[in-house]
């Protein structure tokens, strides 16, 4: 189960095709949406945005963590190979996805972009995880 898994992962993950992410409302958790309501200011909404980032990094990294004992070595070589694939090309697609704005909405997209893109990555990486 667990190499049919990653198999379909790494595949898509190595392939540098784009990263389908969920809607947005779907994708923070319950403190975010509490922490940033609609009309919150700039400096309360990157707080926020701060530690959702690492309220989802850490679940990511829980998750990879999960498996690497129990991954053969070219297996985690692939995931560690993913991994870079999709942080390389998040990155890309977060910072196109902002570059046309400045400032406080550069930041704010440009996170949101993050959030929904590693929230996605754990999706992949264990379709059953719940948000």
């Amino acid at each position: 189960m667990i190499e049919q898994l990653f198999t379909a992962v790494l595949l898509v993950a190595s392939s540098g095709q784009a990263i389908e992410r969920p809607d947005r409302t779907e994708t923070f958790s319950d403190e975010y949406k509490a922490c940033a309501p609609a009309g919150t200011s700039n400096a309360d909404l990157s707080v926020c945005q701060e530690a959702e980032l690492r309220r989802q990094t850490a679940k990511l990294d829980d998750l990879i963590a999960y498996y690497r004992p129990v991954l053969h070595p070219h297996e985690l070589a692939d995931l560690e190979r993913g991994q870079t694939a999709w942080a390389e090309e998040t990155e890309k697609q977060c910072d196109d996805e902002a570059s046309e704005l400045e400032g406080a909405a550069f930041g704010r997209v440009y996170s949101e972009c993050r959030i929904a893109s590693i929230v996605a990555r754990i999706h992949e990486l264990d379709p059953d995880v719940a948000d």
